[in-house]
Formats: C-alpha cells, structure tokens, sequence
C-alpha cells in the first residue's frame, strides 16, 4: 500500500507565512531515506517563480537520496 506523505519542503524552498507543523516538515530527501514512496510538495512548487525548475530542483534532492 502506498501513502502520501505530506508536509515536504525541499531544502531549497523559503515559503512565505508557512504555516506548516515544523517539527513534521522534511525534505524529500529524508522522506525518501525515510521509506516515504509519494510526497507531496504543493506551495514550494505552485508558488516558485519557475515551476518547472522548483520540479527539477526537487526531482534532483530526490536522486541524491536514492
């Protein structure tokens, strides 16, 4: 069974008036290392000046925790 695993900032994202629990924020690298099989990331994408790099520079913390 898989699960989404919420609350993942990248290490690269700053989001304004996060509202986020910070004791359960992690990147997708340490939820990757973590056993987590779908993350989701809303606002550090849907909020970036680039979308599509926010995905590429996510897809690439994803790789190094591979």
């Amino acid at each position: 069974m898989s699960y989404n695993t919420p609350n993942i900032r990248p290490a690269w994202a700053l989001i304004a008036n996060d509202d986020q629990n910070k004791d359960r924020v992690m990147t997708p690298g340490q939820a990757i290392k973590a056993g987590a099989d779908r993350i989701v990331v809303g606002r550090p994408i849907t909020q970036a000046k680039s979308p599509t790099d926010a995905v590429a520079w996510t897809i690439d913390e994803i790789a190094g925790a591979v």
